[in-house]
């Protein structure tokens, strides 16, 4: 049998296309999952926009920028175009701006009352101002009670109405604080001026509560003759030591 002579086979120099190739599948498909991630779908970052900038732009705190020009939807976001949902708070700022809404609120709280008490305040017997807590509404203790004593007088009734009536829609805190002059007190009723202020101050809360002011708002504190505002020297001193305070605090302190 005659043997078959032996082709020898050429070496095929293309087949590194065969690797490049794959390569280049794998590749693409890398590229196709890079986009798929970085890629931001418009219509969800517009409701998010939308819903940060009901939330925070009523009040003028945050500034929401507007949201990416739409295309088919979906973009790829280069480096000079990453975007920006929320600009830096400057708090500081922030606490001013609320604070000059307060005080302006304050004012006007101010104003309505001293028109409504205005026989009162003329008369000095209600001395109502704006200081670094809020407003001070200073009741002398002979509008509301009878010296030497915190049984309410008939005459507190209506000034008191009229207070609570301007304070009850408001939601700030009320402080209400009772103060006395040096003079020493010491009877079956009240055995210091400490005791006496603080019974006033209850009492007094206790007339707001009855008005409709939310318990929750108030509190009182018996100061004594410890925070005078005149000299205890004479008469007219001690006259204007002797209060009853409703603090309306100030919401927002710096």
């Amino acid at each position: 049998m005659r043997r078959r002579a032996y082709v020898e086979e050429q070496e095929n120099h293309e087949r590194w296309l065969i690797s490049y190739a794959d390569f280049i599948t794998l590749l693409f498909a890398f590229f196709v999952v890079m986009y798929s991630i970085s890629s931001v779908n418009t219509h969800k970052y517009t409701a998010l926009t939308s819903a940060l900038g009901d939330a925070f732009n009523k009040n003028g705190d945050l500034i929401i920028n507007s949201a990416p020009k739409s295309g088919s939807g979906r973009g790829v976001n280069d480096g000079s175009a990453i975007p920006k949902l929320i600009n830096p708070i400057n708090l500081t700022q922030l606490r001013s701006q609320r604070l000059i809404r307060e005080k302006k609120n304050m004012r006007n709280i101010a104003h309505s009352l001293e028109e409504s008490l205005s026989p009162l305040v003329q008369s000095g017997k209600i001395k109502i101002t704006l200081n670094e807590h809020g407003l001070n509404i200073d009741l002398y203790d002979s509008l509301l009670f009878t010296a030497g004593s915190a049984d309410l007088s008939e005459n507190a009734t209506s000034p008191i109405h009229e207070i609570a009536q301007q304070l009850k829609s408001q939601p700030n805190m009320l402080a209400v604080e009772g103060h006395t002059d040096n003079t020493p007190i010491n009877n079956q009723a009240y055995r210091s001026n400490w005791e006496l202020s603080a019974i006033r101050a209850s009492r007094l809360v206790n007339l707001l509560s009855a008005e409709g002011i939310d318990e929750k708002r108030l509190s009182a504190t018996g100061y004594g003759a410890s925070r005078p505002i005149a000299e205890n020297a004479d008469e007219l001193g001690r006259t204007k030591n002797r209060r009853v305070a409703i603090v309306v605090n100030y919401k927002n302190l710096p």
